[in-house]
């Protein structure tokens, strides 16, 4: 999986978690354990986070992505 597809995973991940409008550790954790399975040192998930946070991304874009 290169790192254009894993920054689109990460997104989606991100607006799942926030569908809810609830902020659960358990999320946050699962989020965590997935970047360290990927091992991708050149994806800046905190710059993810903050594209979706701010509303860079939307999903329809970032699911044509994969």
């Amino acid at each position: 999986m290169d790192t254009q597809n894993q920054r689109a995973l990460l997104a989606i991940a991100l607006f799942a978690s926030k569908a809810d409008g609830l902020r659960a550790s358990g999320e946050g954790e699962a989020i965590q354990r997935a970047l360290t399975k990927l091992g991708n040192a050149e994806l800046d998930a905190q710059a993810v986070w903050d594209e979706v946070e701010r509303g860079g991304r939307d999903l329809a874009r970032t699911a044509r992505e994969l």
